[in-house]
């Protein structure tokens, strides 16, 4: 007579229970740690090329020929960076945007969608 073997299931059992309380714990911790964490205020600059994203010491700059589309909304702008399946995402906030840096977006989103080459886009 064999007993049915309860060790496996059990040890899956006890991995998901670990894996759950770790959330529970770590996620409002992590939240509460964001809240109280200064505001992040980033500076971005556009020009003929590209857009600069310097936020602290981190200082990122993305050519236009690297983003397929840049996507505008009333909140962010979202910018693809790499072939859309194994894309990142660059979310800049419109928040204190100003008219010229986002009039800037706006041109070189409409460059992709036709296709042609970002040349006129020049604001700092």
């Amino acid at each position: 007579m064999h007993k049915a073997p309860i060790g496996f299931p059990a040890a899956l059992l006890v991995m998901w229970l670990a894996i759950e309380a770790g959330s529970l714990i770590g996620m409002p911790l992590g939240l509460a740690r964001a809240a109280r964490a200064p505001a992040n205020a980033s500076e971005v600059q556009v020009d003929d090329e590209g857009v600069t994203i310097k936020s602290g010491r981190n200082v990122r700059f993305l050519p236009w020929t690297t983003l397929p589309a840049i996507w505008i909304y009333d909140e962010f702008i979202i910018l693809p960076v790499g072939p859309f399946v194994v894309s990142r995402f660059v979310w800049v906030p419109r928040a204190g945007m100003s008219a010229d840096v986002f009039a800037a977006f706006q041109r070189a989103s409409e460059r992709l969608s036709k296709g042609t080459a970002l040349k006129s886009v020049s604001v700092r």
